[in-house]
């Protein structure tokens, strides 16, 4: 829920180091939890609930489920430190998602995976997995891998993954993603200053290899479906995934300015003006579709709320689309 170092000088020049951890409940409770946990679904149409420590040392329960029709998606994660140091995981999901435009009218896909993570020192965070996918009745093994690479001062962030199912047919993903902000108060809503201004940049490139199957392939949408936002051109209709916005390569940039006010106690609020660019290329039918969308938005966060709900107004700069949309954000993509 919280935490806090603090260094105290000691003897000989030295300086001792004190933390503090304050745990979540075993089991979210309280107007304010349940509220934000209300609203956060009502925004994502998504339940998720993480539990406190079950023994007491660090681990966490987490349970998920999307109840966005023709496409739900139920998953289940447990994640511990682990005795040699860094955390372990392991979890499963289950989640089907139709298509429109496309003769393949549905994908249903199963897995579950076992992962490790850790800091290597102060800059850099790996991250290791290793499973079973399956999609209807074909099961493929799964390896993934991940590096994040963070600077001391917390302004400047930038993260590669890669997943791949080997084999005679096998396929991969391949995505790396570089962000910066221009403060470190501005970017962290629950140390805001009670007039922060920040500006937060984007640029990420995701590609996938010819057997990928369509479910994962990258685009831009208004980030329901894939976190690269192109707020005025959204990847579903229905809940199906429009295929003739699917690429497999993607190209994305995204800029944005907002200005945070306190309102009243652990309220904060802010204004936004955004600029989105994706470029996919490799698309199902079609040449590649560039898109260059624009618009203002609103902003809210609480205190102790991983993330911040967003609603936005988006013009489409080339084909004059214009879309509202409404998400909800966790922190890692807000660079908390």
């Amino acid at each position: 829920m919280s935490a806090r170092l603090d260094y105290v000088p000691v003897s000989s020049g030295l300086a001792e180091l004190r933390g503090a951890v304050a745990e979540r409940p075993l089991v979210p409770r309280g107007r304010a939890t349940i509220a934000t946990a209300a609203l956060a679904a009502a925004a994502t149409r998504e339940v998720r609930l993480s539990s406190g420590a079950l023994t007491g040392g660090g681990e966490e329960l987490s349970f998920g489920y999307r109840f966005w029709r023709h496409r739900q998606r139920v998953d289940g994660e447990l994640q511990a430190p682990a005795p040699w140091g860094g955390l372990w995981r392991i979890d499963a999901f289950l989640e089907r998602q139709p298509f429109a435009g496309a003769t393949r009218a549905l994908a249903e896909r199963a897995g579950v995976r076992v992962g490790l993570s850790d800091w290597a020192n102060g800059h850099l965070r790996w991250s290791l997995a290793a499973g079973i996918d399956e999609w209807t009745s074909e099961s493929r093994g799964a390896l993934a891998g991940g590096g994040r690479w963070a600077s001391l001062d917390d302004t400047l962030d930038a993260a590669a993954h890669v997943q791949a199912w080997p084999g005679r047919t096998g396929f991969a993903t391949v995505g790396v993603t570089t962000r910066a902000r221009s403060s470190v108060d501005g970017g962290r809503v629950r140390t805001l200053h009670p007039r922060a201004f920040v500006v937060i940049g984007t640029v990420t490139a995701q590609f996938v290899t010819v057997r990928t199957p369509l479910d994962l392939w990258p685009a831009g949408d208004t980030g329901h479906a894939r976190p690269t936002l192109a707020r005025a051109h959204p990847l579903l209709d229905d809940g199906a995934l429009v295929v003739d916005r699917l690429g497999r390569t993607l190209l994305h940039a995204t800029a944005e300015g907002r200005r945070w006010w306190r309102v009243r106690g652990p309220i904060r609020a802010a204004v936004a003006a955004f600029a989105d660019a994706a470029r996919t290329g490799r698309r199902w039918t079609g040449a590649a579709l560039t898109d260059l969308d624009a618009g203002i938005g609103a902003r809210l966060a609480l205190d102790g709320m991983p993330g911040l709900f967003r609603i936005d107004l988006a013009k489409g700069l080339r084909d004059g689309a214009t879309v509202i949309s409404v998400g909800y954000e966790p922190w890692d993509l807000v660079l908390e």
